[in-house]
């Protein structure tokens, strides 16, 4: 065989909506941006641990409230250089409350912000009112961006979205730090170009990233882009879901392979936040929804087998806890699935019923529906199940299989599908919805989910927001991550953050259903050196800390003259 070496990978993308470093939270968008900006630290889902990025080292003073960091030299690719006031600025903009930055939660300490302060030029100082044994962990998810090019721009958050908060920016905001920047960019396609004055570096001084540009196709969330990928072999890989593996594997061109179980997990719960607007009207269903008995009763209806089986033919586990066991910081699923209500349609009946929600009166087809004492008089109860589109459907077929659950004990569900930015208005601004299927992003570490466990939290989803826990079991979960957070004990931090899992799960304020198995299809006259076959990796390609190591060489073809 002839190979001949390849220097541009293409991609079938989701359309980015913005390039808003600091308020977005949709993960295809973080993605991209992770390839033009860059942060202090980096986290390898290979190796599993965070790395260096634009900081070559840090240091902790031994009472653990200062953190002190030396940058390396970095470049923008037009030559911007690197400063500590640019690391100053952009952690500043991240603790702004005007702005809408989901990290703001672990920069901020016991009421406190941490500041941030330039000692050098190349030396970045932050002084913790508390100690944070993780801080590190939070400052990985602060982008790291040039103070000359957004300062003007960051004066309110208006003229701040105006300018990054589009689908095509100005070019001056589409260079950063990172690896890549967008040369040019256009409905079809976003075409990013390698800064060649990237600190990265292999031990021979030659440039990484190996690969000099990267060619986004893009497509709308409901366009499957599964026939693109079949029929243009420019594209090398595609991750992929059990449906479309199954089909793959009998065409020779492709190769599957199963990076193991996924660092993201599929869950479903139903809304508590007492701001519901649908709670005016159905006062007793919220409180329903709010009462630990009545979620654990709803639990034994769940079987989670079934949905392994029936949505993800096999390529998935249960779980039982609000993280993937592909994380070392995970309970064990024994631990959980103790305190979580085994799989029990008559225990479900039983405990329903000491709660009042009782059957109903047959339909015309002899079913008998649950119903509980609302307002007014007694009704059927009823539950909504909002999720958004995916491209296997397999929110919406998770979703279909609860429905089908809850049906058995005789609870009427209703599953409406819709754009996941629709999703996110209604659990971040509106809270109008009754319950949802989403899927829960990788925790390598337990700062990563502050933000979902701490009732204060912007993506505590079952009730955000709060300025005091509203239940007692919220109110142990925020306690053992704060002893987590700043405990000097390391036996302490993990017995801390154990129980926090038991607590979570034997309160079952969401339902973890399950854990997928991470697919990716390559094709075969592709070889692709430095693919990440674990499935702690969003992207086995991508990834920001994998992408740098990756190169593409592909079977050389004879034209139609035999020539190569």
């Amino acid at each position: 065989l002839q190979w001949q070496n390849i220097d541009e990978l293409h991609r079938i993308h989701m359309v980015p909506s913005s390039y808003n470093f600091v308020e977005s939270n949709k993960s295809y968008e973080k993605q991209l941006l992770a390839l033009i900006h860059d942060q202090l630290l980096n986290y390898d889902p290979v190796k599993d641990q965070l790395v260096p990025g634009l900081a070559k080292t840090y240091e902790v003073s031994p009472d653990g409230l200062r953190w002190t960091f030396r940058l390396r030299d970095a470049h923008t690719p037009d030559g911007s250089k690197l400063t500590a006031d640019d690391v100053v600025f952009s952690f500043n903009l991240c603790l702004d409350s005007r702005f809408d930055c989901k990290q703001r939660g672990n920069l901020v300490l016991g009421n406190k912000p941490i500041k941030a302060s330039a000692v050098s030029p190349l030396t970045v100082q932050f002084d913790l009112p508390q100690p944070f044994h993780s801080f590190d962990w939070a400052l990985a998810g602060v982008t790291i961006v040039p103070s000359k090019t957004y300062s003007k721009v960051a004066e309110t958050p208006e003229t701040f979205r105006q300018a990054v908060g589009v689908q095509q920016p100005e070019a001056e905001f589409m260079l950063g730090f990172g690896p890549y920047y967008v040369d040019t960019q256009d409905t079809q396609e976003v075409r990013l170009v390698r800064n060649d004055r990237f600190w990265g570096r292999t031990d021979e001084r030659i440039p990484r990233p190996y690969l000099k540009r990267i060619t986004l196709v893009l497509r709308n969330e409901d366009v499957t882009s599964n026939l693109d990928f079949l029929h243009n072999d420019r594209y090398v890989y595609r991750m992929v879901g059990p449906m479309e593996a199954g089909h793959l594997k009998e065409n020779t061109q492709f190769e599957i392979l199963d990076r193991g179980l996924s660092g993201w997990c599929t869950f479903f719960w139903v809304n508590q936040n007492p701001h519901a607007p649908w709670g005016k009207e159905y006062p007793k269903r919220l409180e329903l929804f709010q009462n630990v008995a009545f979620r654990r009763a709803l639990a034994h209806a769940i079987d989670r087998q079934e949905i392994v089986h029936r949505v993800y033919e096999g390529y998935a586990e249960p779980l039982y806890g609000p993280v993937s066991p592909v994380y070392g910081w995970a309970a064990s699923s024994t631990v959980l699935e103790e305190v979580t209500p085994e799989t029990n349609v008559q225990a479900a009946l039983s405990e329903l019923a000491e709660l009042g929600v009782l059957p109903g009166e047959p339909d015309a087809d002899g079913k008998r529906w649950l119903t509980y004492e609302e307002v007014g008089g007694r009704i059927p109860l009823e539950i909504e199940i909002r999720t958004s589109k995916d491209e296997e459907d397999r929110r919406r077929k998770t979703a279909e299989e609860i429905k089908s659950q809850l049906n058995e004990i005789g609870i009427r569900v209703k599953v409406v599908e819709e754009r996941f930015g629709e999703m996110v208005t209604r659990l971040d601004k509106t809270f109008d919805y009754e319950a949802a299927v989403m899927l829960l992003s990788g925790a390598p570490n337990p700062t990563t989910l502050k933000f979902f466990f701490e009732s204060s939290g912007p993506m505590h989803f079952v009730n955000p927001y709060q300025k005091s826990p509203a239940t007692e079991w919220e109110r142990s979960v925020d306690e053992y991550f704060h002893t987590f957070a700043t405990s000097p004990d390391p036996v302490q931090r993990e017995r801390a953050i154990l129980e926090l899992q038991k607590t979570w799960s034997a309160a079952q304020p969401a339902f973890h259903l399950v854990v997928d198995r991470k697919l990716v299809a390559v094709r075969r006259d592709y070889e692709v050196n430095g693919i990440a076959l674990t499935g702690r990796a969003s992207d086995p390609i991508l990834d920001r800390t994998v992408i740098e190591n990756v190169r593409l060489r592909r079977i050389a073809h004879r034209d139609k003259v035999g020539a190569w």
